[in-house]
């Protein structure tokens, strides 16, 4: 599935609302009542150690924190842990008998800090109070704390030594009361032995000036007295930290130390001032979604800036270049397909001359393969020719042959008719005298021609016998006449 930008924040978005809503059902009820403020007002007091924030609720449950876990730049209290049940968390304490016996007569929870350690210390009412070792778990009875007939007598808690901030409320009118401070200290420094716990200084009121600013009298208030209806509270990093049903108040511990100045405070409700933990992991994760979608957001809004300048730049290009320029960039792609076409015609071209150059080769071939069958023709007809003409000449030879033999027989009987018969006598009697018969024979010039009359033409067929021509043939002829003379 193709994801655009849109789709991404829409999903990173729904993404977010199912993390904070998983992550919601994780917030215990006791943090989440508090937070925001329902029902009744439950926390009980806040005590503070070298190292931790220790909250405990009406109903018997610590939640136990890092004091980095209080922002104080933020003035936010972050509930890092839940919350744990006192007979789950310190269960030596709860199966304690005095602490079953007093425990609903409570009235303080403070925690001091003295040379025997940290304890956390149970107040009730009209009895002794029972203090808790956190470190050893050792469990004591405190002999030296009886609250008498003051009973809206609450701690602040500290991390200073020997001491607790304390604070009361006492009554201006018979319709008004006024916010009053002070500080107390253990009387040996020893918590588990000590006998008595003084105060330091004289009960202060916390008043407001015209400026809406606070400021401490000495008992009285000149202008209005503060009710903030406090039930508990802490200090910490030079702030005090009040606690009411509906708002925490907080202002610059130099306020009390310094009573002839006034000071700024602040007021916020609950829902901003305690994080459960369900919320600071939900935060946690929405911090880095946010995060996320604003990254996702911010290249948005680059990629439509840059579609922007680019849809402007060539916007400008068009205009600032000439008409030829744009016809030119028009008719590119068309000349670009021209030009592809052109070049598939000529390699086609290429491909058809190439097809043609081995055709014609293939012709030559088969033209001169012709010639030589032309000429081997010519050579055959050649031969042929010179056989009839060798057989016409023989036909020729043999009729010459025949005609000249028949002029020579006639010439040779008119020769023979014109030589006196004494002559032939003579010489047969005087030239070949004593002879024998058969050389009289063979001399005897009317036996020869009577014998050379009697040769058939058809018989003379050698060429090599009989010449070609007629004057080569009478002068063999003559020789062989001589001859046979």
């Amino acid at each position: 599935m193709f994801l655009n930008g849109s789709n991404l924040f829409i999903m990173a978005m729904m993404l977010a609302i199912n993390i904070n809503i998983v992550l919601a059902n994780d917030d215990d009820n006791i943090c989440k009542s508090m937070r925001n403020n329902i029902g009744a007002f439950n926390i009980f007091n806040v005590g503070l150690t070298k190292t931790k924030i220790i909250l405990v609720t009406r109903d018997f449950y610590v939640f136990e924190m890092n004091r980095t876990a209080f922002n104080s730049n933020k003035k936010k209290l972050y509930f890092t842990d839940l919350p744990i049940p006192i007979s789950k968390k310190y269960p030596n304490l709860w199966h304690n008998t005095s602490f079953q016996e007093m425990k609903n007569q409570i009235i303080d929870i403070r925690i001091f800090t003295g040379d025997d350690g940290e304890w956390l210390c149970f107040i009730p009412l009209t009895d002794y109070g029972i203090g808790y070792n956190l470190a050893t778990t050792e469990t004591t009875i405190l002999t030296w704390f009886v609250k008498t007939n003051v009973a809206n007598e609450r701690s602040l808690g500290t991390d200073e030594v020997y001491y607790n901030y304390v604070f009361r409320y006492q009554n201006v009118t018979n319709q008004s009361r006024g916010l009053q401070l002070n500080k107390d200290v253990i009387s040996d420094g020893r918590v588990e032995f000590a006998k008595k716990v003084n105060l330091i200084y004289d009960w202060s009121s916390l008043c407001l000036n015209l400026n809406n600013e606070i400021y401490f009298g000495t008992y009285w208030c000149e202008n209005k007295s503060v009710d903030w209806n406090i039930t508990g509270g802490f200090t910490i990093d030079n702030y005090f930290y009040l606690l009411g049903k509906d708002f925490v108040y907080s202002f610059e511990k130099g306020a009390f130390l310094d009573r002839k100045k006034s000071f700024k405070f602040e007021k916020q409700e609950y829902r901003s001032f305690i994080y459960c933990k369900g919320d600071i992991v939900s935060k946690s994760y929405s911090k880095i979604i946010w995060i996320i979608l604003l990254l996702i957001l911010l290249l948005l809004i680059i990629l439509c800036i840059l579609l922007f300048v680019k849809i402007r730049r060539r916007r400008y290009i068009r205009k600032s270049q000439p008409p030829s320029k744009k016809v030119e960039e028009k008719l590119q792609p068309i000349k670009t397909m021209n030009e592809k076409n052109q070049m598939k015609e000529t390699s086609q071209k290429i491909a058809l001359i190439q097809k043609i150059d081995e055709k014609s080769q293939k012709i030559q071939l088969i033209q001169k393969i012709d010639e030589k069958s032309k000429k081997i023709n010519e050579k055959s007809k050649k031969i042929s020719l010179n056989q009839k003409t060798n057989e016409t000449s023989q036909k020729d030879l043999g009729k010459q042959s025949k005609t000249t033999i028949g002029s020579l027989r006639k010439d040779k009987s008119k020769l023979f008719s014109e030589i006196p018969p004494s002559i032939i006598s003579k010489l047969s009697r005087s030239d070949y005298a004593g002879g024998s018969s058969t050389v009289s024979e063979s001399i005897n010039p009317r036996s020869n021609i009577q014998k050379l009359s009697t040769i058939e033409p058809s018989a003379i067929s050698c060429p090599s016998v009989f010449p070609s021509t007629a004057a080569e043939s009478n002068r063999n002829f003559r020789t062989i006449f001589l001859f046979e003379d």
